[in-house]
């Protein structure tokens, strides 16, 4: 029993020894260590940013100004002529009230016969004082305002330190004042849009309204001139002693037409030159009818219909066109 005794103590002593040693915990992960903050930027490199982004704001404004300077040059030029344009119309039609009764007098002079050739004159040129007095009534819908100059958007240099004053990284000031340079330029370049949109409206209401609605007068005493004309020579003719009323009469559509033409100078737009015979050119001329001319070469002017206009752009360039010239081509 004993013997039995002692042989389980020595197995037990046995395994005791035998077994592993106690598991251990694993040792925890540190996490890694944050890099250290970048150091703040001195005094003397914030000026340098601030130097640099002066500079190149100051290169753009002078930029700007000048562009800036040439839109407000080209609104003022319309909104001038606008003004012009409303003076000569209302002197024209002062001129035309004046005459026109003058006219109607000089008519009413003439014996009946000569009254019955001319039949239906008096009336067309009444219905041309008719459209003169109408364009006064419309005058009110050219813009007239005077445009201001805005003030662009700047930064002077004292402002680009303050703002980068508070900058805790010099990356982080790069990025500021580039930000802000890139916020400046966009309000400049609307400030020019809008100043520029206006010069071409500006431009754009005084011609359509010279092309659509005072074209029509000269269009009209032209037409009323050219139709009496022959009337009247063959009258001169006929009745010699009548010459001087019958011209006194007549000369009522030179005189509209001079003043006409005299207002129209006044906003830069004036008579294109049309020479017979020179070849069609269709940017400035518009075929209305073609005739035979054996004396002229095929596809040229044989004569103009309609007269055609062009206008001052204010910039010393190339006059461009109004309204093209109705010509009559030649086709041989």
């Amino acid at each position: 029993m004993e013997r039995r005794i002692e042989r389980l103590e020595a197995e037990l002593r046995a395994r005791g020894a035998a077994a592993p040693e106690e598991a251990t915990a694993p040792e925890a992960i540190q996490p890694e260590a944050s890099p250290p903050p970048p150091p703040r930027p001195s005094p003397e490199a914030l000026a340098q940013l601030a130097e640099e982004a002066w500079a190149q704001e100051s290169s753009g404004l002078e930029t700007d100004r000048a562009e800036l300077a040439q839109c407000l040059q080209q609104a003022q030029l319309w909104t001038q002529r606008a003004l012009d344009l409303q003076d000569g119309i209302r002197a024209l039609n002062r001129l035309a009230e004046e005459r026109l009764a003058q006219a109607a007098a000089e008519f009413e002079a003439l014996p009946e016969d000569v009254r019955a050739k001319l039949q239906g004159r008096p009336e067309a040129l009444a219905l041309v004082g008719k459209m003169i007095a109408r364009l006064v009534d419309r005058l009110e819908g050219l813009a007239t305002e005077a445009p201001e100059l805005p003030e662009l958007p700047q930064v002077g240099k004292a402002d680009w330190e303050r703002l980068l004053a508070s900058e805790a990284s010099e990356e982080s000031a790069r990025k500021s004042a580039k930000a802000r340079l890139r916020q400046i330029g966009n309000d400049r370049y609307a400030l020019l849009t809008d100043i520029r949109t206006l010069a071409e409206k500006r431009q754009s209401g005084l011609l359509g309204f010279v092309e659509k609605q005072v074209l029509t007068v000269p269009d009209g005493l032209e037409t009323g001139h050219s139709h009496s004309e022959t009337v009247i020579e063959e009258l001169k003719a006929s009745q010699p002693d009548l010459d001087g009323n019958l011209h006194a009469w007549f000369s009522v559509y030179r005189t509209l037409l001079d003043a006409a033409d005299e207002t129209l100078a006044r906003v830069g737009v004036q008579r294109m030159e049309v020479a017979i015979g020179q070849p069609v050119d269709f940017a400035r001329h518009e075929p209305f009818d073609t005739e035979p001319d054996d004396e002229k070469p095929n596809e040229s002017v044989k004569a103009v219909a309609r007269a055609g206009y062009e206008y001052d752009p204010g910039e010393g360039a190339e006059r461009p066109v109004l309204r093209p010239a109705q010509v009559i081509v030649v086709r041989n």
